[in-house]
């Protein structure tokens, strides 16, 4: 089991949306003893988006 921080942030344009997130894991997750070796989860995810404009029109 492994437990970090993870933090993120977005803005938005018009009808396009773009975001950053980062993970960083605390936890050592191999099994050797230091200081041989030490590994930690990490991730950067990246998103984009766009907004439809879904607004009904009068007939």
């Amino acid at each position: 089991m492994d437990w970090g921080l993870t933090l993120g942030a977005g803005i938005e344009h018009k009808a396009m949306q773009y975001g950053f997130v980062y993970s960083w894991g605390y936890r050592n997750i191999t099994n050797y003893e230091p200081p041989y070796s030490k590994r930690y989860n990490a991730a950067f995810q990246l998103s984009v988006g766009y907004k439809f404009n879904l607004k009904k029109t009068k007939s």
